[in-house]
């Protein structure tokens, strides 16, 4: 991914955490994960899912900078 100018890459893989249902009850994939990134230092990012987004606990991912190629979303 790409923050404030930089690439990053997650320290691992990490699981798609699923979805909570919507208001009407359903549930879509559209690439959109609702939650909060947080630059903890220059070198690490850590994003968190919004509890209410997700079934189970909010997922963490800990990012940190890369100098490979960010491949584009299909």
């Amino acid at each position: 991914m790409r923050y404030n100018g930089q690439a990053w890459a997650a320290e691992r893989e990490y699981p798609d955490p699923t979805r909570a249902p919507g208001p009407d009850g359903s549930t879509a994939y559209d690439g959109y994960i609702s939650g909060r990134m947080v630059e903890v230092d220059e070198r690490t990012l850590r994003f968190v899912t919004d509890p209410g987004f997700v079934i189970g606990e909010p997922a963490e991912v800990v990012f940190h900078p890369t100098t490979a190629e960010i491949p584009l979303c299909a």
